[in-house]
């Protein structure tokens, strides 16, 4: 190769290696920032059981020797950061979990405490030591930490790479480890490797049998489909010839499908007990040695030595990262903007009482044009989209189906209108079924049935159900007649022999009502309970973060309104119910019309089953043909029922049956106008006058700004909690920003071909 061939060679592998070293400084950062704890990082975790050989594993990659002592395992999360530079620089620092010694609680904020310094003459296994005493694992009280160990290795033979380390899995308690320690590992290593970007480094140590080794369960049930971890076999020196050294090799070879990997299995040999003190180099070479012999001398190159492991991840966390960046600058912004519609229902800072009622005013102003827009059923505004609070739990436990046939009061109730429209519709379904204390079997069938029933939809059934009346009794025509002919007998008054009893008539149709207070009763909850449902979604809405505030606004003044709602239309449900005593008529035009049309009906059914009955006999009735004509036309009613008078007494028939079947024809007439009138009232008199246009003026701005500055500040003045949730928002937004702006550089950078 020419000289100047070999110069362009040596300039692009610098670029390359400038270019990746910019990518993962660009995630490093990011993570220092503290971003990582808000959105998802392309990372490589290391984990793998105690003993497996883990820890020597990121001492030769990284070239940093780890602590030795038998006894001492990884108690916490370690990152190891790698990058290529002329000069060896190793920083060592605590990355806090929380905010301890400040009593202000956890924080996103990370509080890094930096360890060792230019000056320090200890090596990394003393720094290491001082870190885990100052973490509090001291192998009795506390064996786990959940902070984390920061290493950062600058040096001129190691790669571009960033590593975290966990703390290996135990299977049970003993040796200064117990369970308790045992489930925080477990939980630390789930909330790791559950990313989905995070590729997992699964180490397993071959002194101990593939059945015992929990890595391989853990990586499984985070990734099932095994296309984000990467394995490494460690000990092969230690394995005796038999079954278990012939399924390593299947291990390695990936010649069972059950534990065949995407990114593969990589081979590796670590230092024994007597080579503890050999060099890197030296270590290097008898890893060589010992892979170049036997049957692992078959394994390609590229799946074995800590040479090729480290080209290898280095390699595929470049990948990873530059594949998984654009998405992490959209979850980012996504974050960023959530967290600024959250500090924005917060509001600002408030500090005295005119703060304090400004924000009140505005969210009086808020909930009353949100809540008018849901009674009006315009669902502009992003509320009606969210699925609500309330419902998360049930719609994780199987959602709803597409035609809503799932969908429960909870997941509808943001859009009030459309669900207090369904609630009204099943409400008169049920009463058109169930509201009939018994229904009446008609001798000649459909034609004296009554009007058409309303149906509900599919999806409306399960609402049906909130309904819990029992079905109607039936009961015959004829029985029915007997029944009214019997009590009317013993309630006669004044009235003339043979005609209907409207007292009696009445008296029954108490009876056929009976349902409708329960079913109006039960209607009249529900939508309540829709209502303070929706104002309570409505409010959680409007007041965001501030829950405290939230809350006490619930408990003075939206709890006490829907207890005194509740009685209002107890009162009017009394207002509305048919009498139980006292003169009562419908609208008589109706009435007259519709009682005639029944009577008629029935006697021209009565006339032609009695003509056709007596014709058998041989008997021709003596009736004039224009009465006949009259008749068969379903004209005048006095020439219908003098000819059905007339066939009675001919078959030996009294009136008081005639005047029984008149009382039913009113009885029915009279229930069903009734009926529809109650139910009319029910919907527009109580639920909608009385319930559903009254909640826009639940909380009053005006009520608000006019009220007394010691009762402002026991309202709405800001907590501890407020003020905390205020400055964790500011704070993590802050972050995303410079996270954004830090990936918008890089990109800037590629494109400019600076990197």
């Amino acid at each position: 190769m020419r000289e100047a061939e070999i110069d362009a060679t040596v300039a692009a592998l610098g670029s390359l290696h400038l270019a990746q070293k910019e990518l993962f400084d660009t995630v490093d950062q990011l993570r220092s920032l503290g971003v990582g704890k808000i959105v998802d990082l392309p990372q490589i975790v290391v984990c793998g059981d105690q003993s497996s050989g883990k820890s020597s594993v990121l001492e030769a990659i990284s070239r940093v020797r780890f602590p030795v002592k038998t006894d001492i395992c990884t108690r916490f999360a370690t990152e190891l950061i790698l990058r290529t530079h002329p000069t060896t620089v190793i920083d060592v620092s605590i990355e806090w979990q929380d905010d301890r010694g400040t009593g202000k609680g956890a924080s996103s904020k990370p509080r890094e405490e930096k360890l060792g310094g230019p000056d320090d003459n200890r090596d990394i296994p003393q720094i290491i030591e001082e870190a885990r005493k100052r973490m509090g694992v001291d192998g009795a009280r506390k064996t786990v930490s959940t902070d984390v160990l920061r290493i950062r290795v600058s040096a001129p033979d190691v790669p571009n790479l960033t590593l975290v380390d966990l703390p290996g899995f135990y299977h049970g308690s003993g040796g200064g480890q117990n369970y308790d320690d045992r489930l925080v590992v477990d939980e630390l290593a789930r909330r790791y490797l559950s990313r989905n970007n995070t590729i997992i480094l699964a180490v397993v140590g071959a002194r101990a049998s593939i059945n015992q080794q929990k890595v391989l369960d853990e990586a499984r049930a985070v990734d099932p489909k095994r296309e984000r971890t990467l394995g490494v076999i460690t000990q092969l020196d230690k394995l005796d010839a038999g079954t278990e050294t012939e399924r390593y090799w299947e291990l390695a070879t990936g010649s069972n499908e059950k534990t065949r990997l995407k990114y593969a299995w990589h081979l590796v040999r670590n230092r024994s007990e007597q080579e503890a003190s050999s060099s890197n180099d030296e270590r290097d070479v008898t890893e060589a040695a010992f892979l170049s012999s036997g049957r692992w001398a078959a394994i390609p190159e590229e799946d074995k030595g800590i040479k090729a492991l480290r080209s290898k991840l280095s390699s595929m966390l470049s990948v990873h990262i530059a594949k998984s960046l654009p998405g992490v600058v959209e979850d980012m912004k996504r974050c960023a903007a959530e967290r600024t519609a959250q500090l924005s229902r917060l509001g600002k800072p408030r500090s005295d009482v005119r703060e304090l009622k400004e924000y009140l005013v505005n969210i009086a102003d808020d909930f009353g044009r949100l809540a008018r827009e849901a009674v009006q059923g315009s669902y502009m505004d992003g509320f009606f989209f969210d699925v609500p609070s309330s419902a998360a739990a049930a719609a994780a436990n199987g959602g709803s189906k597409e035609d809503g046939s799932n969908d429960s009061l909870e997941q509808r109730v943001r859009k009030l209108r459309a669900l207090i429209r369904d609630l009204n519709r099943v409400f008169v379904s049920v009463m058109y079924t169930k509201g009939q204390g018994r229904l009446i079997k008609w001798e000649d069938g459909e034609a004296m049935e009554a009007g058409e029933t309303p149906t509900i939809p599919d999806y409306l059934v399960t609402m049906e159900q909130e309904y819990q009346v029992p079905e109607p009794g039936t009961v015959t025509e004829t029985d029915l007649k007997l029944e009214m002919d019997r009590f009317a007998a013993r309630n006669q008054g004044c009235e003339f022999p043979g005609e209907p009893n409207y007292r009696a008539t009445l008296q029954f149709f108490q009876g056929l009502s009976g349902p409708w207070r329960q079913i109006a009763e039960t209607h009249i909850r529900v939508a309540v309970d829709v209502a303070q449902s929706f104002v309570k979604e409505l409010l959680e809405h409007v007041f965001g973060a501030d829950e405290e505030t939230r809350d006490r606004v619930l408990t003075e003044y939206v709890e006490p309104y829907f207890v005194a709602k509740r009685e209002t239309l107890h009162q009017k449900l009394n207002d509305l119910l048919p009498r139980q005593s006292g003169y009562a008529i419908a609208h008589e035009h109706e009435f007259e019309r519709r009682s005639k049309d029944r009577q008629t009906r029935r006697i021209n059914a009565q006339i032609a089953d009695m003509v056709e009955q007596e014709a058998k006999k041989g008997w021709t009735p003596d009736v004039s043909p224009q009465i006949k004509k009259t008749v068969l036309s379903g004209g005048n009613i006095a020439h219908t029922q003098s000819y059905a008078d007339h066939l009675r007494t001919r078959r030996g028939e009294g009136k008081s049956l005639a005047a029984a079947e008149r009382m039913i024809d009113n009885l029915v007439v009279y229930y069903e106008i009734s009926r529809r009138n109650f139910t009319e009232n029910i919907v527009i008199l109580a639920i909608e006058n009385e319930l559903v246009s009254e909640i826009p003026r639940i909380l009053n701005a005006g009520r608000f700004a006019g009220m007394p500055d010691d009762a402002v500040l026991d309202l709405a003045a800001e907590s501890e909690q407020v003020q905390l949730t205020r400055a964790r928002l500011l704070d993590e937004v802050e972050k995303l920003n410079k996270g954004i702006a830090l990936c918008e550089a890089h990109s800037r950078r590629k494109r400019s071909g600076e990197c």
